[in-house]
């Protein structure tokens, strides 16, 4: 080496200067996926991560249209069908998310996309119009070309437009002016796919692959029965809101009107449900003891402010039954806009609770002036009664639909009757 030395340091400082640069070794995509295959047998990864490395370096030779549903192949709806209990039960038996509505009798007409999730205020009963709820929500479309590579759809996806995108080509065969043609939808679950080189199978697929028509082995999707929930005419004479069924369930489980097995060496409490009955000068508005004892069963339980954590059972009961906390609100249909007819209006604070004991009320909400109707047990403020002040967006309109009786307590009563729970 010391011999060597006075000819390969010139030699080698001569090819720096010359060189500039050291000259590495570097890859291009396809032999470096090559040399992954040569060194397969040889290197510690195993099959699933090596498929990933494949997989992701692929990602930019592959086009949308190599890895599409076909649109022969979707599950999509009408947008003149209707959801009442039919529809809803096949758009759950589907197992989809995200269902693409057609207009007319070309599936390629597509114009909304509707979101399972959409459905939540749905009731099948009403029998609402799809274009409806469709429309409200007004999804946006996102539609790619057939030769869009999928790194670039994954990008779009990453950036929050859609987890699901129309395909579409241009047609320019024949004579006519070229259209745009939809050939199917690509999903997010599509290209992950594509990068992991394997299926993602969820509990309601049953094909391994949607173009070749692979069927998931030994899997038999499960015929959900929704006709179960539906109430036939008979049973449905008197419509219960969930609410109302709740307090009555809290009502049946705590009232003492039942005969249960005595428990050795133990003495029942007794509870002098007399305490519920109103006297002549309390009976304002007349109220049933027994409802008067579930409005008590309810809000002890369900309703924070007035949990045993805050106020005595005793207490609540003497707030019940003052004569000005219940109060009968009547509708005039003559005159549907008189202030009376208002429990809460946007942007007025109030400091009040309300909790409905029977009729109905109209509940506006948002931005989008969205609105529904509640029924018995449902209640409103309250944030007014927990905290000394309500910002403008915990305030609802809600005008009374029928004459209604309602359980109203402003901060003072409640107030006092903390002091006087002390």
């Amino acid at each position: 080496m010391a011999a060597a030395f006075p000819v390969c340091y010139p030699l080698g400082r001569l090819l720096d200067w010359a060189l500039r640069q050291e000259i590495s070794t570097f890859y291009t995509r396809e032999k470096l996926l090559e040399t992954l295959r040569a060194a397969d047998p040889y290197n510690d990864l195993v099959k699933e991560e090596l498929n990933i490395i494949q997989g992701a370096l692929e990602l930019r030779t592959k086009v949308v249209e190599e890895v599409l549903t076909p649109l022969g192949d979707c599950f999509m709806l009408r947008s003149d069908a209707v959801l009442d209990f039919s529809t809803v039960s096949e758009i759950l038996r589907s197992g989809y998310t995200r269902i693409p509505v057609y207009e007319g009798d070309q599936r390629h007409n597509i114009v909304d996309i509707l979101f399972v999730k959409d459905l939540a205020f749905v009731d099948p009963d009403d029998c609402t119009p799809l274009l409806t709820v469709t429309r409200f929500y007004n999804r946006p479309l996102h539609c790619v070309f057939n030769d869009t590579r999928l790194d670039t759809v994954l990008e779009e996806f990453k950036k929050g437009k859609s987890h699901l995108a129309i395909v579409q080509r241009v047609n320019n065969e024949g004579e006519g002016d070229p259209f745009y043609e939809v050939m199917g939808i690509v999903t997010l679950e599509d290209i992950i796919e594509e990068i992991i080189k394997s299926e993602i199978l969820d509990e309601t697929d049953l094909y391994t692959d949607n173009r070749k028509k692979q069927r998931v082995p030994h899997r038999e999707r499960k015929r959900h029965d929704f006709s179960l929930f539906k109430l036939s005419d008979s049973e449905m004479r008197v419509k219960v809101s969930p609410q109302l069924l709740l307090a009555t369930h809290r009502f049946m489980a705590t009232a003492d009107n039942r005969k249960k097995q005595r428990v050795p060496h133990r003495e029942r409490k007794r509870h002098d449900f007399s305490l519920f009955k109103l006297s002549d000068s309390e009976m304002r508005v007349k109220v049933s003891p027994q409802l008067l004892l579930a409005t008590h069963r309810f809000m002890a339980t369900e309703v924070e402010p007035f949990k045993s954590l805050y106020l005595s059972e005793k207490i609540l009961l003497r707030l019940l039954k003052h004569p000005h906390v219940i109060q009968e609100l009547k509708f005039d249909d003559k005159n549907k806009k008189a202030p009376e007819h208002y429990l809460y209006q946007r942007s007025r604070p109030v400091d009040y609770f309300v909790l409905l004991l029977q009729g109905k009320v109209e509940v506006e909400v948002g931005k989008e002036g969205l609105r529904f109707e509640n029924g018995a047990f449902t209640y409103y403020g309250v944030p007014a009664i927990m905290t000394t002040s309500c910002s403008d967006n915990d305030v609802r309109k809600a005008g009374s639909l029928a004459g209604s009786s309602a359980f109203r307590v402003a901060t003072q009563h409640l107030s006092l009757a903390k002091n006087l729970g002390l």
